[in-house]
């Protein structure tokens, strides 16, 4: 053709574009007060997600407080018992923050897709044990370098913004819209 177009290139690489996300919600007792909006936002994500990304197995949403919570794994579809997880999730314990992002960066790391997505919703407030703010922030660098962008989701508190060069704070979960 001897058209200057390339509308119809361009409109095909929008349609095989494909991508990965991991959801990472925070579930430790810092959080308990605000905990019926981390699961707005986690309901609202899944469902974005679930429409964004029709591979079920691309996308994963996990929570962390001691413990590494599996509320949907990437091998398994948005179902309901998925929505009963996210629902019945409560709040207890520490903030492991960056012992969770790395399980959940190693597992994002194992999909053969790009661009690799970390989402992290958390009041910001890594608690545990010694020096976890100075681990937290070698976590963040190493895996921004492997190469999985991260973006974090302050729910009620401006701390987020230390630790993610993306990020947002949110009073309430309807704020996402702006977004």
């Amino acid at each position: 053709s001897r058209s200057v177009r390339n509308d119809v290139f361009t409109r095909d690489e929008k349609i095989h574009k494909r991508e990965a996300w991991a959801i990472l919600l925070d579930a430790s007792r810092s959080i308990k007060t605000s905990a019926p909006e981390v699961k707005k936002v986690a309901v609202c994500l899944a469902e974005v997600a679930k429409d964004l990304i029709p591979a079920h197995n691309l996308w994963g949403m996990f929570a962390f407080n001691k413990s590494f919570i599996v509320l949907k794994d990437f091998n398994e579809h948005y179902s309901f018992e998925t929505k009963a997880r996210i629902g019945g999730l409560s709040q207890s314990d520490a903030t492991f923050l960056p012992d969770a992002m790395l399980v959940c960066s190693r597992a994002l790391g194992l999909l053969p897709v790009e661009p690799k997505i970390l989402m992290i919703v958390s009041d910001g407030y890594p608690v545990g044990y010694r020096n976890i703010e100075k681990e937290l922030v070698r976590k963040v660098y190493k895996i921004a370098k492997s190469g999985i962008l991260m973006f974090g989701i302050g729910i009620k508190n401006p701390l987020i913004r230390e630790y993610f060069t993306a990020n947002c704070v949110l009073l309430e979960p309807y704020e996402m819209m702006k977004f």
